[in-house]
Formats: C-alpha cells, sequence, structure tokens
C-alpha cells in the first residue's frame, strides 16, 4: 500500500492492520465537514520536532482518531479551542490503523492514510460541537 507521506522504517509498524472493511472512527476536527488541514498529521504541521524521532516520528505522521464516539466527545472536552467530534467510515484500502490507547482514552488509535484518499470525499457525520472556551479574566 502506498501513504501520503513517507515513513520511517517499520512504519506503520508490524501491529497495525491494513482496513479491508467497514469501520467506523471519530477525529476531532475544527470545522465541519473537516477540510484537508483537519487531516494534517502532527508531523505536517510542525515538520520533523525534535521530540518526534523513531517511534514517535511513525505516531506523529499518523492521524489521531477514535473508535468509541464517547472517548472523542470527552478528548473535544479538553480542547481550548473548541471543534467537532467528525463520524467518519474508512473502507478498504484506505491505510492501516492501529490501537494506540493513551491513559486517558483506550480507544484512542493511529490511522495512516493511504495515498489515494480524497479528503473532500469521505463521508462525515457531525457527532459534537463545542465552542471556543474563553480564557482569562471578563472584562467588566
Amino acid at each position: 500500500m502506498r501513504y501520503r507521506d513517507e515513513f520511517p522504517e517499520g512504519c506503520p509498524p508490524p501491529e497495525a492492520v491494513e482496513i479491508r472493511e467497514r469501520m467506523t472512527v471519530y477525529r476531532l476536527t475544527g470545522k465541519f465537514p473537516g477540510t484537508a488541514r483537519d487531516f494534517q498529521s502532527r508531523w505536517q504541521r510542525d515538520p520533523a520536532p525534535a521530540q518526534f524521532q523513531g517511534e514517535r516520528e511513525c505516531q506523529a505522521k499518523g492521524l489521531s482518531v477514535f473508535t468509541d464516539a464517547e472517548d472523542a466527545a470527552l478528548a473535544l472536552g479538553q480542547r481550548l479551542s473548541g471543534g467537532y467530534v467528525v463520524e467518519i467510515e474508512l473502507r478498504e484500502g484506505m491505510g492501516a490503523i492501529q490501537r494506540t490507547p493513551s491513559s486517558s482514552y483506550d480507544s484512542h488509535a493511529t490511522w495512516w492514510p493511504s495515498i489515494e484518499i480524497d479528503y473532500g470525499e469521505l463521508r462525515q457525520r457531525e457527532l459534537a460541537r463545542m465552542r471556543p472556551q474563553r480564557t482569562g479574566r471578563r472584562r467588566r
């Protein structure tokens, strides 16, 4: 399979599985529907940061998604910038995915999209929306 980025040796890792059947995942986006910018990896937003070497580089070149809508909604609640939880249907040939649970979200996964994906054509459904949170003191 060809991926949209060049990956280091062994990426996606052997534990990742190629997507061969339909599956639903949830992605946090800034807009609905999610745009190509909402589907940029951390690596694409900040290429070659020092903290992303080796295995961490591989994960930074993938996209964070959730397999559980409630976990995605909880993660959205932690964002000060607000945004959306978008349900996405992945199908055969759309890349590889691996469970990468965090201490906060057991359903977190990393998705390495294939090069053929057109993000404008992804089937997306809005599940939750949160307005940006104001920080600091309020003026009187």
